[in-house]
């Protein structure tokens, strides 16, 4: 385990993570089962049920074989795009977390699997691009992304700590040697988080608990 006061890197995942935008993307499932004329399951089904493998989920739930991961996509672009990139919140404590991190000389990043479109556009809507030094989207393999964040700020991977609201972007953490914490925002279930064992574990309305967890680094396994 890192030691007390170890951590140089902070690295942030976006959706879900600083921006509360799961009932947005979850409209558009329900726009997809809406669209093959199936029952959409219930939010909680689906938060415990999806994995990296999505079309599992669907295909599981009604939807057929023959719909592509592409074209559910596009049902999700679309709705999102009718929602715009600004109709969401960040994250309660979210901005005072982050200027609490930048006041005690902590690096700090983004990386994201989101459309890097939207995503600056919200960040500049925010007014809070300036709060980190390298912004990393359209991200779909994170290990690499955070290594080759760590590499940019020359800091050991063990250093950095990468804060993320899903099972899949904490395992890809884990996997380039990053410490972790795991944020329950609605994206997966509490149980799928905790399984991968982050080092640490908040809720989505406590983010102003991360700066004295990362320098204190309490177990939560």
């Amino acid at each position: 385990m890192a030691k007390i006061g170890d951590i140089q890197l902070v690295v942030f995942d976006w959706n879900g993570t600083l921006i509360d935008d799961f009932s947005g993307m979850f409209s558009g499932v329900q726009e997809i089962f809406r669209r093959f004329g199936v029952s959409v399951p219930p939010v909680e089904t689906y938060q415990e049920e999806i994995t990296a493998d999505i079309m599992q989920f669907y295909w599981a739930h009604g939807i057929p074989r023959t719909a592509t991961v592409e074209e559910l996509n596009a049902i999700l672009r679309e709705v999102f795009g009718q929602l715009g990139p600004t109709s969401y919140p960040l994250r309660k404590d979210a901005l005072m977390t982050l200027d609490r991190l930048r006041h005690r000389s902590y690096n700090l990043a983004l990386v994201s699997a989101g459309d890097g479109v939207k995503i600056q556009e919200q960040l500049g809507y925010f007014g809070i691009s300036s709060h980190f030094t390298r912004i990393a989207t359209d991200a779909r393999n994170k290990a690499q992304a955070l290594l080759e964040t760590a590499e940019f700020f020359g800091v050991a991977p063990k250093k950095a700590i990468y804060v993320d609201d899903t099972a899949k972007g904490l395992v890809a953490a884990k996997s380039a040697d990053f410490r972790t914490c795991g944020v329950y925002s609605g994206y997966n279930s509490i149980r799928q988080i905790r399984e991968v064992k982050p080092d640490m574990f908040l809720a989505g309305d406590d983010l102003a608990s991360l700066p004295l967890g990362i320098w204190s680094f309490p177990s939560y396994k």
